[in-house]
């Protein structure tokens, strides 16, 4: 082990990372205690709770109650149906009420949180590595999925394993790496089909330049990178399986409201990059002033393309454009320029751009591809969808950003004072998060809007046209629960 891996912020492991008892499950625990209570209370209140009992607990236990021969050509969730399949199968194993089904997804959800937080540990130490994984713990849209039964934790489980396989340090980076990631690919493509963009971290993964290895020139490694393509087919084909039997990338009840090119999403993501970096500011403001200093060019440019991002394409609020709900508050109430550019956007993506930039300028060369890759990969994933909503988004960032900040080749030295930025910052998510939480109860057994209703399923009252009254009405509850 090299002194670059052994360093605070080399990415590698850190000599002062715990070896016994871990602060990983302090933050593990900070996440499960709300989560707990509220599901011990059968809290049932917010976006978390109504997706969770109109749709995807029905799904749950229609599954456990066809199994083994289930009916997977229309599901009642608009993801592929692995995590459900999971939940059927603990439903079957004798945890059959809904509060055993969600205690299943909140340890889904604190093994996620645990993980961050001990990847983080291992690559800075005991405080700075749980501090940074705090902001995720509190953030509504983790806790939501970890007190209800949606498929969200378990995904970006996955995604975080694979990400830290292929950005496994140089010195210690191995085919097992790829092999893990390869491997972990099908079961998330089952839990959620548009993580599909990952198999591209692990293509740039198996490009990168090994250690102690001299740069071999792109024919060669893309060679290298072509077995590695045909380990990522499976996933591919797991996709391609369900879109044959729906008809589409999403089953056929959903098809007519999702599958669309949602242009001002790119915009919104450096938006949320920005507001998120405030929470780990101490390390960013740093990279900042690294980066500024290596590639100042690369920054400006950066900022550059954000400014487009946000000038060219529609960037206001609108609901019937699928710009709605969480940071999209900020944008509606600030004012618009031309009545299509919101201040705010045209301020905060350039800034949230640049701060990215800046970030992977302090990367080392042959984890920034792998890094760099991740995030074009899911920009581009999810503006291919209609809706531009923060919680298809936030968590990912939150995984980012202490990967970004831990990874920096200018070492940093851990300040207390560091401490208060992502205290604070998730003090507030988890504000955010009670607030959330807090908002009309949902009845349990409510059953999907007809808009979502399909021919099988046991509440089905025959097709008819819904009225304008009625779709502007599904419309604006939709709003007020995001």
């Amino acid at each position: 082990m090299t002194r670059d891996d052994t360093r605070a912020g080399g990415g590698g492991v850190d000599a002062r990372a715990p070896r016994g008892s871990s602060a990983a499950w302090l933050v593990a625990a900070a996440f499960a205690a709300p989560v707990c209570a509220i599901v011990l209370t059968r809290h049932n209140a917010g976006r978390a709770a109504f997706d969770s009992i109109v749709y995807h607990e029905h799904f749950v236990r229609r599954l456990a109650e066809e199994a083994p021969r289930v009916d997977l050509s229309n599901p009642l969730t608009a993801t592929t149906p692995g995590f459900h399949m999971l939940l059927a199968a603990a439903s079957l194993a004798g945890l059959e009420s809904t509060t055993a089904l969600r205690l299943v997804a909140m340890a889904i959800g604190a093994l996620l949180v645990w993980c961050v937080a001990r990847w983080c540990e291992r690559a800075a130490g005991r405080a700075a590595g749980a501090l940074l994984a705090l902001p995720l713990a509190m953030s509504v849209y983790v806790i939501g999925s970890g007190a209800w039964l949606l498929p969200d934790d378990l995904a970006w489980l996955l995604v975080g394993a694979i990400v830290a396989c292929c950005v496994r340090p140089a010195s210690a980076f191995a085919r097992r790496d790829l092999v893990v990631a390869a491997a972990l690919l099908v079961p998330l493509v089952l839990v959620r089909q548009t993580h599909l963009w990952v198999a591209a971290v692990v293509w740039m993964a198996a490009f990168r330049v090994r250690a102690g290895e001299t740069d071999p020139g792109f024919s060669a490694r893309a060679r290298r990178a072509v077995p590695w393509i045909v380990a990522t087919l499976p996933a591919f084909a797991t996709v391609a399986f369900f879109a044959s039997i729906w008809g589409g990338l999403v089953p056929p009840r959903f098809q007519g409201e999702l599958q669309s090119l949602n242009p001002a999403t790119p915009a919104f993501l450096c938006l949320e990059f920005a507001i998120l970096s405030i929470g780990f500011a101490p390390w960013v403001v740093g990279a900042l002033v690294h980066g500024w200093r290596k590639a100042p060019r690369a920054i400006v440019a950066a900022a550059v393309v954000g400014t487009i991002l946000a000038a060219v394409p529609e960037t206001t609020e609108d609901i019937a454009s699928g710009r709605y709900s969480g940071w999209w508050v900020i944008v509606g109430k600030l004012p618009v320029i031309a009545g299509r550019t919101g201040v705010a956007m045209l301020v905060l993506a350039p800034l949230g751009a640049a701060m990215l930039a800046a970030l992977l300028v302090g990367v080392d060369r042959s984890r920034r591809s792998v890094l760099a890759m991740a995030v074009v990969a899911f920009g581009g994933a999810v503006t291919m969808q209609h809706y531009a909503w923060q919680r298809y988004h936030e968590p990912f960032l939150l995984l980012l950003l202490p990967a970004l900040c831990l990874l920096q080749e200018d070492g940093w030295r851990w300040r207390p004072r560091f401490a208060l930025a992502p205290v604070a910052f998730a003090g507030a998510l988890a504000l955010v998060t009670m607030r959330a939480l807090h908002t009309e109860p949902v009845a349990t057994g409510t059953i999907p809007p007809p808009v979502h209703r399909a021919e099988g399923d046991r509440y089905y009252d025959g097709p008819r046209r819904l009225t304008d009254d009625e779709i502007a009405a599904a419309i604006a509850d939709e709003a007020s629960r995001r």
